[in-house]
């Protein structure tokens, strides 16, 4: 056994020391993120990390379709769009990459083996419940990848009423966009069921401005076809009021036609197909002062990416996850102990036949209560076998309240986090590396939030976060001009990022809620690949670093006005910074109705992005649509 096994069972044994004492605050359960927006509750204030959560109405009132353009919303998230609508969208978080923030889907991992990333737009918006995010490392809870920071998209609840409940919507816009969905649920005895279907489908010939440095033509893109069909049937049964099972399955059928990126020349025909299917089962046990919940997680993933007439390839991804909970609650005290094992394989044309990891886990997470001040003490170790190493993380958090008239906490916490090797630098035929070891960061963050009432209901939040990571793994060209994976790059962030919610009651009737942001976001290359290496001291490609983002809504009775204001800043597209994407300011806005007659809930939604028909790029060669609109209708009803 090693010491980091040995190190974590003392800490397990110390977390259980304190359980002998009387504690009385169980606002912030981290395992299972519960980080529940101002207006509802005050979770997110009693916090030791910066966090955000949209729920329900919040998620309604956002433009697009799905939760990539959710999280482009939320402060200090950077939403790296590969030319709207099916197009790729991964997440940046701290000026990290995509494959370090890690991706929940109710709670399961999303993260593929295969590249440890996962694409925003596979996951429609219809059914979402709420978008959960914490902006910084939890590798001490959720492990590998989560260096940067955890998204946690949750789907719908299941029906309570004892009645049936149908959902219907519909949209279209431009660019022959059309989305046909359908859900329906009802509880029977003690059994719930739902199921949840929707088909989206575009031309996505979006017009466009190209520059080829003496003039500036207007494109339409071409070969940018997409469809994307979303199946989820899901039930609960509860035999008991302290036993419960339940399940959730998945299948996503996505075909895109790839456009490439725009250099003025005749583009390769591509496309990729995707069809994901993850299915989750978990009996959840709950007694007076503590529960047990066990989850079986199987995912079944291929891509099939072609580019006429030169590559087909193909990648199944397979996991297979078993995780293990116990939650204590004593009064002011909460502890969860719990274990993971896990298996993936990748079978690819691409890859290596051997392509698998196996990984054991055991973690403690912890909530301590001195009155005016908790602590959030958590632990992992982790056994990854294919690398053969075992990585130990922890992270320990403090919320302090040093007034008990104002509503101030001071904040803050460290943690060391790790990202294994994904297969795809590990086991690529071509230039794949064996002997690749995690990379690895430690995380500072301070911070403060406050709300109050008068003489409007607001929360304000400032954060500083401080991130050096090492072993960073970065792709170097060789003698034989073949690309290979190396642990070379260290890099340093430090991101400001400031936010104020603010709801105005003018009536009975009507309200006006505004938000603001700003991000500032230092990340620099500390390391040099070679001799001279001018890329040194410079901002890593394609991270903003600033940001600003606002949003207004009017609402009046059932009907409101929404206006989202977003400005990237500068981005740099090469290593030694000599390249720029211009800054850019975006400007999209809704309107909607809502009505009931009878047992009929209708809401009428006419979306406009881009309002001011800007020119711009999130990534260099793919442009962004010009202005553009969206009519959608959805229609509830419960018998």
């Amino acid at each position: 056994m090693s010491k980091n096994f040995f190190t974590f069972l003392i800490f397990a044994l110390i977390s259980g020391s304190a359980l002998s004492q009387e504690y009385r605050d169980t606002s912030y359960i981290i395992p299972e993120i519960e980080v529940i927006s101002f207006f509802n509750n005050v979770n997110e204030l009693n916090s030791p990390s910066n966090s955000t959560s949209l729920r329900g109405k919040e998620i309604e009132k956002i433009n697009g379709r799905n939760a990539g353009d959710v999280l482009q919303t939320i402060p200090g998230i950077f939403v790296k769009n590969y030319g709207s609508g099916g197009s790729l969208q991964t997440i940046s978080m701290n000026g990290l990459n995509a494959e370090h923030t890690v991706v929940l889907l109710n709670g399961s991992k999303l993260n593929s083996i295969q590249n440890s990333q996962f694409d925003l737009s596979l996951i429609t918006k219809t059914n979402l419940k709420s978008v959960e995010v914490l902006t910084n490392g939890f590798s001490s809870v959720y492990g590998s990848d989560a260096i940067g920071g955890v998204v946690n998209i949750v789907t719908e609840d299941l029906p309570i009423p004892e009645k049936l409940n149908l959902k219907l919507n519909s949209s279209y816009g431009s660019y022959n966009t059309r989305n046909i969905g359908f859900s329906a649920g009802n509880k029977i005895k003690n059994f719930l069921w739902s199921i949840d279907f929707s088909d989206e489908r575009s031309d996505n010939d979006f017009n466009y401005y190209y520059s080829n440095g003496t003039t500036r033509d207007l494109k339409a893109r071409i070969n940018s076809k997409y469809s994307v069909g979303n199946y989820v049937v899901s039930g609960l049964y509860n035999p008991s009021g302290s036993l419960s099972f339940k399940f959730y399955t998945q299948f996503v059928n996505s075909k895109k036609d790839l456009p490439g990126p725009e250099t003025g020349t005749p583009q390769l025909l591509s496309n990729q197909k995707d069809r994901n299917w993850n299915n989750i089962l978990s009996i959840n046990y709950s007694g007076k002062s503590f529960s047990l919940s066990n989850e079986v997680n199987f995912q079944n993933n291929l891509m099939n990416y072609e580019l006429i007439p030169f590559t087909l390839s193909y990648y199944r991804n397979l996991l297979v996850s078993n995780l293990t909970r116990f939650n204590f609650n004593f009064k002011k005290h909460t502890s969860v102990i719990g274990a993971e094992a896990k298996y993936a394989a990748v079978n690819s044309n691409e890859l290596e036949s051997n392509a698998n990891r196996k990984q054991y886990s055991v973690f403690s997470s912890n909530t301590l209560n001195f009155g005016k001040i908790k602590l959030f003490p958590s632990l992992r170790y982790d056994r990854i076998t294919d690398i053969s190493d075992d990585v130990l993380t922890y992270k320990i958090g403090i919320n302090y309240k040093p007034f008990e008239s104002y509503n101030l906490h001071l904040r803050g916490n460290y943690s060391n986090n790790y990202s294994a090797p994904a297969f795809n630098a590990l086991y690529w035929k071509t230039g794949g590396s064996r002997n690749l070891k995690p990379e690895k960061s430690r995380n500072i963050e301070l911070g403060l939030i406050t709300s109050g009432n008068l003489p409007v209901n607001y929360i304000l939040s400032f954060t500083y976060l401080n991130i050096n990571a090492d072993n960073r793994i970065i792709w170097l060209p060789g003698n034989n001009y073949i690309w290979s994976p190396v642990n070379i790059l260290e890099s340093e962030s430090d991101i400001f990022i400031s936010s104020i919610r603010m709801k105005f009651n003018l009536s009975r009737d009507a309200d006006l809620n505004a938000e603001l942001s700003y991000t500032h976001n230092n990340s620099v290359k500390k390391s040099a690949d070679f001799e001279n290496d001018l890329s040194e001291g410079k901002q890593i490609v394609y991270i903003p670093s600033e940001q600003i983002k606002s949003n207004l809504e009017f609402r009046y009775k059932s009907f409101g006005i929404n206006i989202f204001y977003s400005h990237i800043g500068k981005r740099f597209s090469d290593a030694e910074n000599l390249t720029a994407i211009s800054p850019s300011s975006v400007l999209d806005g809704n309107v909607y109705y809502e009505f009931k007659i009878r047992n009929f809930k209708t809401r009428l939604k006419m979306e406009i992005n881009n309002i001011t028909d800007t020119d711009y790029q999130y990534i260099p060669g793919y442009p962004m649509p010009l202005r553009n609109f969206l009519m959608s209708i959805q229609i509830d009803y419960s018998l």
